[in-house]
């Protein structure tokens, strides 16, 4: 009886495996973005964008291999020829130039992550440096289901795969996009929660814990399961949830497209479809959402088009084409 069920058992773990491989070769594909018009398509003082983050009518933003924040309006004055003409740039103390940072406003200032050092920097909301720390990474858990935390032996050989394949990229941006998971979806507890999107293979998304008292002592929480994804891991860029559809929208840079994933919990995520990106626009950094819904996308070169690398959409034109899938 027991070879039975151990038969049966083995059956049915590969009848998921390739179900799941079928659905992803199967991929659903939204109708495409269309170019944004001159209003929307953003050029910035610093073309190349790494990563970016809103805060109600502004936009803070890193360039690529750079230690500066720019701040940038978003505002339109009747006055202005070029309603995204203010900007202003600023020096931040403790950034290391030449590295990638990844930027995320915070209730009351700035998280900014070295996607290659680890090194997480706390900046109060006037750019003063208040905390600096390093992010643990060797204490990843799997997700719990149903029946609560997974025995430790799953822990430790899940804890081994992940520290394996992030010193693998000891030369590399190990992580490509930050942002705050909604209260409605996962407890923090004490802490704050955040998706992290990494470019260590079989580990795209996880939850990021950070403490409240100081925002930057952080460490890598979870590593979340995602069925029927099998992007390439490099090509990653860029991740934001979309709260009130309770999914998360991922940049595919190699697709020129946006992956929508269901989130059900960090234990079940699930490949939906993809919304691909007009064809001037290459080579996507970063997403983001605003209060408003409008859908910011940045770039790590200008289009040929508007010399734009930040583009926007307005609620109306992204989150209908979600809704209309073709195979």
């Amino acid at each position: 009886m027991r070879l039975i069920l151990t038969h049966l058992m083995i059956f049915l773990y590969f009848f998921h495996f390739f179900s799941i491989d079928a659905a992803y070769t199967k991929e659903k594909i939204v109708p495409g973005l269309s170019l944004p018009g001159k209003d929307d398509s953003l050029m910035l003082v610093r073309e190349s964008v790494n990563s970016m983050s809103l805060s109600g009518d502004r936009l803070f933003f890193v360039p690529v291999q750079n230690s500066l924040v720019v701040e940038r309006n978003l505002v339109r004055n009747a006055s202005d020829q070029n309603p995204f003409e203010f900007s202003k740039v600023h020096e931040l103390a403790g950034l290391k130039q030449g590295s990638d940072w990844l930027i995320q406003v915070i209730s009351d200032g700035f998280l900014l992550l070295n996607s290659r050092t680890l090194e997480m920097h706390y900046y109060s909301s006037d750019f003063i440096l208040v905390s600096r720390r390093t992010l643990w990474y060797d204490k990843i858990r799997p997700p719990a289901d149903m029946r609560g935390e997974a025995p430790e032996s799953e822990v430790q050989s899940f804890r081994k795969r992940f520290v394996r394949g992030f010193n693998q990229l000891k030369r590399g941006s190990r992580f490509s996009g930050i942002s705050p998971v909604p209260l409605a979806w996962e407890s923090a507890e004490s802490g704050q929660l955040y998706f992290l999107l990494t470019r260590i293979p079989e580990f795209p998304i996880t939850l990021l814990k950070c403490q409240k008292e100081d925002p930057a002592q952080c460490f890598v929480y979870r590593g979340c399961f995602v069925s029927g994804f099998s992007a390439v891991s490099e090509n990653l860029s860029g991740i934001v949830a979309n709260a009130s559809e309770r999914e998360l929208l991922v940049g595919l840079s190699d697709k020129n497209g946006l992956a929508k994933l269901k989130y059900n919990s960090c234990y079940h995520i699930v490949y939906d479809s993809m919304m691909r990106l007009p064809e001037r626009i290459r080579d996507i950094s970063d997403i983001d959402i605003d209060r408003q819904n409008h859908l910011f996308i940045s770039t790590r070169r200008k289009d040929d088009y508007f010399n734009a690398s930040l583009f926007r959409w307005s609620s109306d034109q992204w989150k209908s084409l979600l809704s209309k899938e073709k195979k």
